[in-house]
């Protein structure tokens, strides 16, 4: 008789989960079609209604998140549902702060999907969005043993997407300093490297090259680096070459040109 009371119990409470999980998702179509009209974003969904269903769900958040993802990741595949990703994953990252891959996804699509779909008088603001999104997904996980890969992934976002250099090279250099960062070198290292040769600070290049061999020394790609970097460390017009060529696709990117820390022509090279 117990058992069969726990199992009624344990169903309506399932029954009542699946009804606010249902509630939420009417709530992240509201959202959606705001974002659709051009609404700029804002971090968290931000309805009162939405925070009472999540502290609602109690013990089932943890399910709830997974439903939610497995939405989301449908909603991809769906014309109709593609404005619904955002919101959708906001939701899993609510009730489950831990739940990495779905903060890497949600900052991803910001910075690269809503990004790209932006205008480009817009498109700066939703780059912020992404880098907050990044941030506090980072201070969620602050003492997990993945929030190298959000740091990662922040670095990665300021080097490919932004072209900014300058302000990767700061947080690649805190991914090799967090548990599990250089797990995988050549993932972390060879983007290092190629900042600081982006900026023309050769010299800490070939310092992470080197490093980079020690601990891997069937990296042929390192290896070259080093090599070549002896030969052509001055070679000023190597270097002119490489800044016009990374102009041309930041201005098809439609961001701003970059300008050399030094002067190329009299300055020797650092």
């Amino acid at each position: 008789m117990f058992e069969r009371r726990t199992k009624r119990i344990l169903l309506a409470a399932i029954i009542v989960a699946w009804g606010l999980v249902y509630l939420l998702q009417a709530s992240i179509g509201r959202k959606a079609a705001r974002l659709h009209s051009g609404n700029p974003y804002v971090a968290g969904l931000g309805e009162g209604g939405t925070i009472a269903i999540l502290a609602s769900l109690g013990g089932f958040r943890g399910m709830a998140a997974n439903l939610l993802w497995v939405k989301a990741d449908e909603y991809f595949h769906t014309a109709s549902g593609w404005w619904r990703v955002m919101p959708t994953l906001q939701a899993v990252t609510q009730l489950d702060p831990h739940f990495v891959d779905a903060w890497e996804l949600l900052a991803w699509h910001i910075g690269y999907n809503m990004y790209v779909a932006a205008a480009p008088a817009d498109r700066p603001s939703w780059a912020q969005s992404a880098i907050d999104c990044y941030r506090e997904a980072l201070r969620a996980n602050a003492n997990t043993l993945n929030a190298w890969r959000l740091r990662q992934a922040l670095a990665w976002y300021y080097q490919d997407r932004l072209m900014d250099h300058y302000k990767a090279i700061p947080e690649w250099i805190q991914v090799t300093q967090m548990p599990g960062g250089l797990s995988s070198p050549y993932q972390v290292l060879h983007p290092l490297a190629h900042c600081y040769e982006e900026t023309w600070q050769i010299t800490k290049a070939v310092e992470v090259w080197k490093r980079t061999l020690k601990l891997d020394r069937e990296d042929t790609v390192a290896q070259s680096a080093i090599e070549w970097w002896s030969k052509h460390k001055n070679d000023r017009f190597y270097l002119r070459k490489l800044l016009a060529g990374k102009n041309v696709v930041r201005q098809q990117r439609d961001l701003r040109p970059m300008a050399p820390p030094y002067d190329l022509n009299t300055e020797p090279v650092r």
